[in-house]
């Protein structure tokens, strides 16, 4: 009888962590993220711009993640969860600024264009924004670089959190919009796929860069078992002023849940 418990305990346990995760994938996902191929999608223009976007995973420092990033060609890169450990690894730049934050808040961008950086902290949420404008050939690009509330009730409850976190990301993204007004570019982690935050933004007039060219394909995943969850929290979302011509989501992420995200825009 105790090993029938043992039994049924650990497979309860199982089950537990199988449906929080996959609270977590829904949350995370949209109806059809595919796998990402890593193949470039769309007619890049010989004179466009590149941005990437990549959650790091503040927790596991690893070389591995470093070179995947270095991998990726952009002209002006963001990332999410960084820190002091993350920025003795990450690829050197002419401009490089990283804003500090306790545990996954902070947030760092390098460029080869000149980069101005305001950091935007409204009252009540977890993350702070970062309001970057780039100096570009063609005039000032203004970007909102972001990290919402991740699916997590504050008491750290992933059940809880599924219902009550879309509402407070939507209310973070409305604060950070009002300090970093008429932005151009609102990219980073989401932490959600389709949900209140991404359909605001497209009731604004953002469209997102992958639904631009195709299908979108999924930019995390985490293993349970033998199943493999998948979600789209990365996101690129373009302004009126310009134009989607090419993304890519790339296979190689080093130890991050996440894999880098990038898009070519051009002015209209």
């Amino acid at each position: 009888m105790r090993v029938r418990r043992r039994y049924w305990l650990a497979l309860c346990g199982l089950a537990l962590v199988a449906g929080l995760a996959l609270l977590a994938g829904l949350v995370l996902s949209g109806p059809s993220d595919a796998a990402p191929t890593g193949e470039r999608r769309g007619t890049p223009s010989p004179d466009g711009l590149w941005v990437a976007t990549f959650n790091l995973n503040y927790e596991f420092v690893d070389p591995a993640t470093a070179r995947a990033l270095d991998a990726v060609e952009a002209d002006v890169h963001f990332v999410q969860e960084s820190h002091p450990a993350w920025e003795a690894l990450l690829p050197a730049s002419e401009h490089r600024v990283f804003l500090g934050h306790p545990a996954e808040g902070g947030m760092g961008v390098w460029s080869r264009l000149p980069v101005r950086v305001e950091l935007s902290e409204p009252e009540g949420v977890r993350f702070p924004a970062t309001c970057v404008v780039v100096d570009t050939p063609d005039g000032p690009l203004r970007v909102l670089h972001l990290h919402l509330l991740p699916p997590l009730s504050e008491d750290g409850s992933l059940a809880k959190g599924y219902f009550t976190t879309p509402p407070a990301r939507l209310e973070e993204l409305r604060a950070h919009l009002a300090q970093c007004p008429a932005p151009d570019l609102v990219l980073g982690d989401l932490n959600e796929g389709d949900g209140p935050s991404t359909r605001h933004l497209e009731e604004l007039g953002f469209v997102e860069a992958q639904r631009a060219v195709g299908e979108p394909e999924s930019t995390w995943s985490w293993p349970v078992g033998p199943l493999t969850l998948r979600g789209r929290p990365d996101h690129v979302f373009v302004g009126p002023r310009l134009e989607v011509r090419a993304t890519q989501v790339h296979l190689e992420r080093g130890a991050s849940d996440h894999h880098p995200l990038r898009a070519q825009v051009v002015w209209r």
